[in-house]
């Protein structure tokens, strides 16, 4: 059966690790729930972070998988320093599939299609293959930014409110381009 198993560390917990109902195991016994030879592939996954992306795809692709869940801090909205212990630059997604690491969504995205025997992967012909990663790049390139600067306007409440209507054009105009692909 597919799905994960989700085990979250968070500042609140003083970055001990829960799992299964709350229950603390130590790092190598119970924490992923399946013995060390049997393990699936472990996501570590920040919350509010591109790492929603490769969730998504590995349930489209039915792969088992398990989720190693962070907190952002409430107040500066950074990632935890627990973090920095799967990544030395504390980013997230972290994707660990037996003694392979990989990181970065777009590396993640091709990893997990190949592993899928090219399952949502790019088409057999050439001028396919090339649209299928212009889009794959575009979602982590060119359409971030716009999306970023959004939502960190949004955060910033009446003194983001100028910038909304300039980056709100923006985002249209990227919208009304994939609509027309």
């Amino acid at each position: 059966e597919f799905g994960c198993r989700f085990i979250r560390i968070s500042p609140q917990s003083g970055g001990g690790l829960i799992a299964d109902g709350g229950r603390e195991d130590k790092r190598e016994k119970l924490v992923y729930g399946f013995p060390p030879e049997a393990r699936m592939i472990l996501v570590h996954h920040l919350e509010n972070s591109r790492s929603q992306r490769v969730l998504w795809l590995l349930e489209e692709l039915e792969l088992p998988y398990e989720v190693r869940r962070y907190s952002r801090d409430p107040k500066t909205m950074l990632a935890p320093p627990e973090l920095k212990r799967v990544h030395p630059l504390g980013k997230s997604p972290t994707l660990v599939d037996g003694s392979r690491t990989v990181v970065e969504t777009g590396a993640i995205v091709e990893y997990l299609v190949e592993k899928a025997g090219g399952r949502l992967g790019p088409p057999a012909k050439r001028d396919e293959v090339l649209l299928y990663r212009q889009f794959l790049h575009y979602a982590e390139g060119s359409m971030m930014a716009p999306l970023l600067a959004m939502l960190v306007v949004r955060k910033l409440g009446v003194l983001g409110k100028p910038a909304r209507k300039p980056i709100q054009k923006m985002l249209d105009a990227h919208l009304d381009w994939l609509e027309s692909e």
